[in-house]
């Protein structure tokens, strides 16, 4: 039998399930990115022929893959368009420096604005690795417009990261159904998770639990629908906690911890805002605290 790898190219198969009638039922396989002992060459089907570079990987990876990796990726690369479900895993025990699980800009000649990873398909999911975004872009863009060039990046997942440097995750468009678990946004330059457009559609039914935000200057600026933000905890100061300004109630807050603010300056002015409607329980510094945060 001839080599059949060409129908792992996410188009064709496409072309093969609309001629016959089915839809995609993939499990999805394994890819392997090895910045150090892999190779330009390699096929990344085994640790042993990892692909060097995280790009390698996009060009082979189908709906429903996992891509482990590890090393020091040093890319800003946009995803597939037309591939979905994809997991990046950092294949080391926790997210960090050195040769663990990281991804950073190029050494040289990044681009400033760019993202080091933009997202336009569903389900995509990042888990395991440390971001140091770069200068004023965040670490990851999920983007939509529900266009064919630019479709829809909702039901992404991110769990168990570390984001460095400016900014961390960047909802551009209104993607819904986003997780956020388990992550540490740590000294952050500019915002946690921002939410720069909502040019498609209101974010719907985000989930952010669990997470620490340490030092950073904006943590989460969203306007939301019907998210949910839990069991987070804020240490040290910032200019903005939590804005959901502009987003639709009923949002769930509660059960967060903010180290370094009291009830006297849980409010719009102290970097807190809610909006009318929502349900927020949570702990300050000198109270546990009912109610939206008001001035």
């Amino acid at each position: 039998m001839g080599n059949l790898d060409f129908l792992r190219n996410p188009q064709i198969k496409k072309g093969f399930a609309d001629l016959i009638g089915e839809t995609d039922t993939s499990k999805g396989v394994n890819w392997y990115v090895d910045t150090v002992g892999g190779s330009a060459a390699g096929d990344g089907k085994s640790w042993d022929t990892a692909c060097s570079t995280m790009a390698a990987a996009f060009l082979k990876i189908a709906s429903r893959d996992t891509i482990n990796m590890i090393g020091k990726v040093r890319e800003q690369i946009v995803a597939p368009l037309g591939v979905y479900g994809v997991r990046i895993v950092g294949a080391d025990t926790s997210p960090r420096h050195d040769l663990a699980a990281s991804w950073m800009a190029p050494a040289s000649g990044g681009t400033t604005s760019k993202a080091l990873c933009e997202v336009m398909e569903q389900g995509w999911v990042f888990e395991n690795i440390l971001f140091q975004s770069f200068t004023t872009a965040s670490a990851v863009k999920i983007s939509r417009r529900e266009t064919a060039e630019i479709p829809d990046g909702s039901h992404a997942m991110f769990i168990n990261c570390r984001f460095v440097g400016v900014s961390g995750i960047d909802d551009n468009g209104g993607n819904s159904f986003v997780t956020v678990r388990n992550c540490t946004f740590q000294s952050l330059t500019g915002t946690a998770i921002l939410g720069s457009s909502v040019s498609a559609d209101v974010p719907t039914q985000w989930l952010i639990e669990d997470n620490r935000f340490v030092n950073c200057t904006n943590g989460i600026d969203e306007a939301f629908y019907h998210a949910t933000i839990r069991r987070n905890i804020f240490i040290g100061t910032s200019t903005k906690y939590i804005d959901l300004t502009g987003g639709t109630a009923p949002n769930a807050v509660y059960d967060n911890v903010f180290t370094s603010v009291a009830a006297a300056d849980f409010d719009p002015t102290g970097g807190v805002t809610g909006v009318t409607g929502d349900y927020w329980y949570n702990e300050l510094t000198d109270t546990k605290e009912r109610g939206l945060p008001a001035d």
